[in-house]
This record gives structure tokens, sequence and C-alpha cells, in this order.
């Protein structure tokens, strides 16, 4: 009977350390990463794609489209940047096994924070910058300021989508 009861502790020790050696993250707030990324990636090739129409055809129609791109990054950074995106302790010790097709990968936490708050602070650089651009100096526009902007926001979208996605 005692040697029963101690091979069942064996195998539920054994179940608990096979079951604590899995993924380590919050679903949830890993859920909440997803859906701000899901929309801040879109909305920042959006923007450069604008930027981009408005430079070779500098219309008040394409810069009113480069404006409302912008007014869109804003929209995302208000309403799906949220407080659990700011926890770096948390993130950070998150290791999330992802597959795709045939393709499978490891997002860790500590490239995943970077790349995340990177995103959020380098589109709403962007954002400033080009409406600053806009309201104040309209008919000279500084696009090397802009540039430089659209530049930090796609670098740092490209990391995001690489680590999220493997693309």
């Amino acid at each position: 009977m005692k040697k029963r009861n101690v091979f069942l502790i064996l195998i539920l020790l054994l179940l608990a350390i096979v079951a604590g050696c899995g993924e380590t993250y919050d679903k949830e707030a890993f859920e909440e990463v997803r859906k701000y990324s899901d929309a801040i990636i879109p909305a920042i090739d959006e923007t450069s794609y604008n930027y981009d129409v408005w430079r070779n055809e500098p219309t008040d129609e394409n810069l009113q489209l480069l404006k409302k791109s912008i007014e869109k990054i804003n929209q995302v950074n208000k309403e799906l940047w949220t407080e659990t995106l700011e926890n770096e302790k948390e993130i950070e010790k998150w290791s999330i096994k992802m597959t795709q097709g045939q393709q499978s990968w490891v997002i860790e936490g500590k490239e995943l924070f970077p790349a995340l708050f990177d995103t959020m602070d380098h589109s709403d650089f962007l954002a400033v910058v080009v409406l600053e651009e806009i309201d104040k100096n309209k008919n000279n526009i500084d696009t090397k300021k802009i540039k430089y902007a659209i530049d930090d926001a796609n670098e740092s979208a490209s990391k995001l989508r690489k680590i999220l996605y493997n693309k």
C-alpha cells in the first residue's frame, strides 16, 4: 500500500513538473498585444503608402489621405494601447510557441516588449510630426522630418511583425 502511494505521488509530481515546463504567458494579455499589433502595423503601412503617394503627387486630396491615415494611428494608440501592454516585467517573462502552417517559432517576451513599445512610441511620434507639419507648415512641409519619423515607425513595425508573425 505504501509503495502504491509513493508511486502515485511520484507520478503526480512528474506530471506537475511536465505541466510547468509549458508556455509561460498571460493569454488574455497576449490577445491584447495581437489586437493592438493587428491594427497598428497596417495603419503604419497605410501611412507610409499615403506619404509616398502625396510626395509623388502633392495634392490637397493626397494630403488629406495622409492626414486620415495619421488619425487612424492616433485612434489605434488611444483605443488599443492599454496598461497591460506597458507591463514590461510581465511581458518579458513570456515564452510563446507559435505555429503557422509548416512554420513554428517562439516569441520571447524580452524581444516582444521592446518591439511593441517602440512601435507605439514611433507611431505616436509619426502622428505628432505629420499633424504638426500639416497644421503649421501646410505650404512648406518638412518632408525630411516626416520621412525620418516614417522610417522609424516602419522599422519598429517590421520588427514587431517579424516577432509576432515570423514575416
